[in-house]
């Protein structure tokens, strides 16, 4: 402890110590150091704390949000029925007020949504669901969200099983080089 107190006053630039062979005291710069440390170890606590907290909050979200798709999981008897429940769940999310409109994306069918008719989309929106289930219709109201602050591009890539992979990637790659050319030209 000796040394790790000699190498704090090597770091300040002064004695926080007055050492005598009956005590030892804190120095007037020992003391301001002090009450110093105290304060910010008490904002640490309360940030560490503050943290556990939202970390705890978030979690319950997570679980609340999942336990709709995990009973779709558990009630879809057949892939089909599956990609029927996803796109009736994403349907209660509508995607906010912005310009949709179907366009071809490199020979992929895809939706454009941007915050007004000049803008171009910037993101490449590929929608969730494995490659096997989920749309670029059903995923509006996630990529519409985007699209508020930059135009998104959702490509309605080709599922497996009945598409194998690598086509959802092609698809995705061609929707990709479009929005590059489209951004180029300067439209959207």
């Amino acid at each position: 402890m000796s040394r790790q107190i000699r190498t704090l006053e090597r770091l300040v630039g002064c004695d926080l110590l007055r050492r005598s062979t009956h005590r030892v005291e804190l120095t007037l710069a020992g003391d301001a150091l002090l009450d110093r440390a105290r304060q910010l170890l008490s904002d640490v606590d309360d940030a560490v704390q503050a943290t556990r907290s939202v970390g705890g909050e978030l979690a319950g979200r997570i679980s609340r949000l999942i336990e709709p798709v995990a009973e779709i999981m558990d009630a879809a008897e057949s892939l089909p029925e599956l990609r029927q429940a996803f796109e009736a769940l994403h349907a209660e999310f509508p995607p906010p007020e912005i310009e949709v409109r179907p366009v071809n994306a490199g020979g992929v069918p895809s939706l454009l949504l941007v915050p007004g008719p000049q803008c171009p989309a910037t993101v490449l929106y590929l929608h969730g669901g494995g490659y096997v289930s989920g749309s670029a219709f059903g995923f509006r109201g996630l990529a519409g969200a985007l699209a508020v602050a930059a135009g998104s591009l959702v490509p309605e890539y080709r599922l497996a099983p009945e598409h194998p992979f690598p086509a959802a990637l092609e698809d995705s790659l061609c929707a990709y080089r479009w929005i590059g050319r489209i951004s180029d030209l300067g439209a959207g």
